[in-house]
């Protein structure tokens, strides 16, 4: 019994230790994150930060987990709702998508393991693991709205429309338009995301021709 009480409040600590790190993150970028300036924010000593996470990478890696864990909790939440055609649940989950790269927390995170990814093995193989836990949630929804479309053309369509969406995300990061101009930028975006998807119905007829 103690032993569980002392992993829960291990865990608690190590939440705790998370959500500042990511807070150090958003305040002062990757140039200013370091185990000593996390350690002071949540009070410890550098040693004792290290008990829970032993290097700058582990640390960094295991706030994307937290961040991503708490991104995919979101995406269920719109699986599990009830919509009037497989056609909504599409435009919910395009919808929150969008929204979601004006999040800083998750933006800044996830450009950030992209560079991390090229130099870390770990980090190459969870960002691998990421696009992966995506696409097939993604086909799951386009499965539901084209049910006829193999499962390959599914898969290929999700990587396009995800491969689109991260385009989105690098220029979000990278020219910071204003509201209304990153809502154009958007509304675009699920134009050209639709016909993506269309294009499987479209296929599907020319083959049913005679």
């Amino acid at each position: 019994m103690r032993i569980a009480k002392n992993n829960q409040k291990t865990e608690e600590r190590r939440t705790a230790i998370l959500v500042e790190a990511r807070m150090v993150f958003l305040d002062s970028g990757n140039a200013g994150f370091s185990m000593r300036s996390v350690a002071k924010k949540v009070d410890m000593s550098l040693s004792h930060l290290q008990y829970f996470f032993p290097t700058k990478d582990q640390l960094f890696l295991e706030m994307v987990r937290y961040t991503v864990n708490d991104y995919l909790r979101n995406y269920k939440l719109i699986m599990m709702e009830s919509y009037n055609s497989p056609e909504q649940q599409m435009c919910a989950v395009l919808d929150y998508l969008f929204s979601d790269l004006m999040r800083l927390d998750v933006t800044a995170i996830f450009v950030e393991l992209w560079g991390m990814a090229l130099r870390d093995v770990e980090a190459r193989l969870f960002q691998r693991k990421l696009y992966r836990v995506n696409r097939r949630k993604f086909s799951t929804i386009l499965t539901r709205v084209y049910p006829d479309a193999s499962r390959e053309t599914i898969k290929r369509v999700a990587t396009q429309v995800l491969l689109h969406i991260d385009g989105i995300m690098v220029l979000y990061m990278v020219d910071w338009p204003d509201a209304q101009n990153y809502e154009r930028i958007v509304q675009d975006a699920k134009s050209i995301i639709w016909r993506i998807m269309e294009n499987i119905a479209q296929k599907k007829e020319a083959s049913q021709l005679p």
